[in-house]
């Protein structure tokens, strides 16, 4: 808000330009890990008016209209993402990897920019998380992870993970890399549930190519 208006302010003076809409833009994030503080947006309003005001009052500037971005804060937490695990090794005095049956193509955050996403096995939720584990996806790439150094319950194959938080970001940043079909989307609001996405199938895949007809 200081830098926005401060340019505010220098194009006013220089140009004598007045503008009308100042964009604050997005990042405004929410608790991904357990135990952090949810952010206040109340007191996020009123530190950027303030600001705003104070230049708007030494300057001479006519009050702007605000806008804010507050796509992830409002909808990161309303998604999440199943997956199956698979394969399982583990190695002495070394965290165990588990592998899920889905990875970076349905979820890149993690291994795009080491986003943390909270995992947990939703059928063991009453056993203690006493196992490191790094969680990796399928696909065969060495980043292809959600999680590392993560503690869970011991891992079996077919225990269903949850990726918590993957309302903003996921499904839109989502691909078929290495031709892994995207997987189905499921609305649920209370006892009700319905697929609003269904899953890719290998016609999916390959529904776009077209062979030449000298190539036949």
């Amino acid at each position: 808000a200081e830098k926005l208006m401060a340019l505010v302010a220098e194009v006013k003076e220089k140009l004598d330009i007045s503008i009308s809409h100042v964009d604050l833009g997005g990042g405004i994030g929410i608790p991904y890990k357990p135990g952090e503080k949810e952010l206040q947006p109340e007191m996020v309003a009123e530190r950027v008016v303030s600001v705003v005001r104070r230049f708007v009052k030494e300057h001479g500037l006519e009050e702007p209209v605000l806008v804010f971005e507050p796509g992830r804060y409002l909808v990161a937490d309303a998604g999440i993402l199943l997956a199956r695990v698979g394969y399982i090794k583990e190695r002495l005095g070394m965290p165990t990897w588990i592998s899920v049956d889905a990875g970076m193509n349905a979820l890149i955050r993690p291994a795009l920019y080491g986003a943390y996403h909270h995992i947990e096995l939703a059928n063991k939720l009453d056993q203690k998380n006493d196992v490191v584990v790094n969680v990796a996806g399928p696909l065969c790439e060495s980043g292809d992870f959600l999680g590392k150094g993560r503690k869970l319950p011991r891992a079996e194959q077919g225990d269903l993970a949850v990726i918590f938080d993957v309302g903003a970001y996921g499904i839109v940043m989502s691909s078929q890399h290495t031709a892994q079909p995207r997987p189905a989307m499921v609305l649920v609001n209370g006892d009700k549930a319905e697929i609003i996405r269904r899953r890719e199938t290998f016609e999916d895949l390959t529904r776009l190519d077209r062979v030449p007809g000298w190539l036949e």
